[in-house]
């Protein structure tokens, strides 16, 4: 069982074992807060996705100001290392942000998933209950 799930089942038997009044919004509440938390998780990813490209891109265009000082002084062996490093900077970006959406993708349908378990457990158990 992952250990997401023996947090949220601990504080669940203890409002099980609390007084009856309110306890469907506790349980609501603690389920709510629990999704929330899982949900929140992606948000590391969900940053890479954008920060990525955008560092890529800012290392794009800011060697690119040294290449066309060295292009307009003849001097190629300069202005091709700052051409390099100005497209390495975009791949590296944009490589970034591909495996930041891919990671967000799965982690996203993997939470979906815990998350519709925890509810069919929790209607279950509140079932159980009545």
């Amino acid at each position: 069982m992952p250990s997401c799930f023996q947090g949220y089942f601990r504080e669940l038997v203890n409002e099980l074992k609390r007084d009856k009044s309110g306890r469907e919004i506790r349980i609501e509440y603690l389920l709510q807060s629990k999704e929330q938390k899982m949900v929140k998780s992606l948000d590391k990813l969900r940053l890479m996705i954008r920060v990525g490209p955008t560092l890529g891109l800012m290392g794009t265009i800011i060697p690119m100001g040294p290449a066309l000082s060295a292009l307009s002084q003849g001097d190629l062996e300069k202005l091709s290392n700052n051409i390099i490093i100005a497209f390495t900077t975009t791949v590296v970006g944009l490589a970034i942000g591909i495996a930041a959406y891919y990671l967000s993708t799965v982690k996203n349908r993997w939470i979906n998933n815990d998350i519709k378990n925890l509810e069919y457990f929790t209607e279950s158990i509140m079932k159980r209950e009545e």
